[in-house]
């Protein structure tokens, strides 16, 4: 039990370090039962032109039947709080959830709100998600772009994998379009540990 916990230790020192925005989603549409404790490692991955790795890491928690929260930090010292409802269970799952982040670097502070819809089953999941972020400065995309409008939206599509029970493995890839921006593909991996 406390190797997972010394890499969760180690993965946020690590997220703290430098000043990029992950847009990773790592997260299924099924919400974790009342209880119940997932603590999650990750990293959003963009290679295409420029090479771009964003580490995170966060817990989620089931907060009673359907729901459940989740709170992470994210390379460039983002913090990022949501919530996950289920509505509807078969013959395939689909939950809204709402996130918002605060995130402040180098002068610059940014908020951000994630309205999203997740679809899937117990190994796959599908979903879109608006981006809707208003900064004080200039913010870097995946070190791919660096967009200095003060208030800006993206879409993001999203379709991964969910691998595993008691250690799950999320495999993604995420189609990104900013409205004042290039198109990019980021690659995605997450780590979820069950504890209750």
């Amino acid at each position: 039990m406390k190797l997972p916990f010394l890499m969760t230790f180690s993965f946020i020192c690590l997220v703290s370090l430098s000043g990029c925005v992950s847009l990773a989603t790592l997260q299924t549409a099924q919400p974790l039962d009342p209880g119940k404790v997932n603590i999650d490692l990750g990293a959003a991955v963009h290679a295409t032109n420029s090479f771009a790795f964003i580490p995170e890491a966060g817990a989620r928690v089931g907060l009673f039947t359907n729901a459940d929260l989740g709170a992470k930090v994210s390379l460039g010292g983002l913090f990022f709080v949501d919530a996950k409802y289920q509505f509807i269970d078969s013959p395939i799952r689909v939950s809204g959830d709402l996130g918002w982040s605060y995130s402040e670097s180098s002068n610059i502070a940014s908020i951000g709100w994630y309205p999203t819809v997740l679809i899937g089953q117990d190994h796959w999941y599908a979903g879109i998600r608006e981006t809707h972020l208003s900064s004080s400065g200039e913010i870097d995309l995946a070190g791919t772009q660096k967009i200095s409008a003060s208030k800006w939206f993206l879409t993001d599509f999203v379709v991964g994998a969910s691998l595993g029970d008691q250690l799950r493995i999320l495999p993604e890839l995420n189609f990104i379009f900013p409205t004042n921006g290039k198109a990019l593909i980021m690659e995605g991996i997450g780590f979820q540990f069950n504890y209750w």
